[in-house]
């Protein structure tokens, strides 16, 4: 007769199996492809967020309105950027950003540009640590209701390098972004025989999403 193994003997292996592989696998790949990281590096990266979207009063020929805006809201959103540049140390990467994002189910979407500098604390670990500040646009393309504006914004996150192999890694990073526009403009339609200009004020996103992606170092 044949024997067969009790499920929770089999659970059992995989978790020792698990605790004694899987901590030493990010050593074995450093051993076999040590993380250099000098001259120069690009990376891509795309994943799922969440978004924070934060607008103050409306101002309408002039006066200010007593509500703010109708897209105070949370929801979910998408996020991809492309990342080239120097890596001066195996500690430390200079890098020019350049970010875009769209909200699920919404036209809503923006871009942030921005220098970043990715600290690594450990020579031989692709742990590192990123922190940048730029310029930042926010666009909402509705018919009769183009809203445009520009304004400063922050990036901070953290994140892995998993050597594939010696000059390319598989990048996990943890990524945030704030951009504030302050005063954003749009012209809206009021009644059938003109326009009317409106503005919105305090226009701000907060985004934290997980990205995943491809470096070249």
């Amino acid at each position: 007769m044949r024997y067969k193994w009790p499920s929770s003997v089999l659970h059992s292996l995989v978790l020792v199996f698990g605790a004694l592989v899987v901590p030493n696998l990010p050593a074995v790949a450093q051993e076999q492809n040590p993380h250099e990281r000098r001259g120069l590096f690009g990376r891509i990266g795309i994943g799922p967020g969440r978004l924070d979207f934060n607008c103050g009063p409306a101002i309408v020929r002039g006066t200010l309105s007593t509500e703010d805006c109708i897209q105070n809201s949370r929801g979910r959103a998408g996020l991809g950027y492309i990342d080239i540049g120097y890596a001066f140390s195996q500690y430390l990467s200079v890098g020019v950003e350049f970010v875009a994002w769209g909200r699920q189910r919404s036209v809503d979407g923006g871009h942030l540009r921005a220098v970043t500098l990715h600290y690594y604390p450990s020579a031989v670990s692709g742990f590192f640590l990123d922190v940048g500040v730029g310029t930042s646009s926010f666009v909402s393309p509705l018919p009769g209701f183009d809203e445009r504006g520009s304004g400063w914004g922050l990036i901070g996150g953290l994140g892995y390098d998993l050597r594939a192999t010696r000059s390319n890694s598989l990048t996990f990073e943890l990524k945030s972004l704030y951009s504030d526009q302050g005063t954003v403009g749009a012209p809206i339609f009021r009644n059938t025989s003109g326009i009317d200009y409106a503005t919105r004020t305090d226009v701000s996103q907060f985004i934290l999403a997980f990205v995943f992606g491809f470096t070249v170092h």
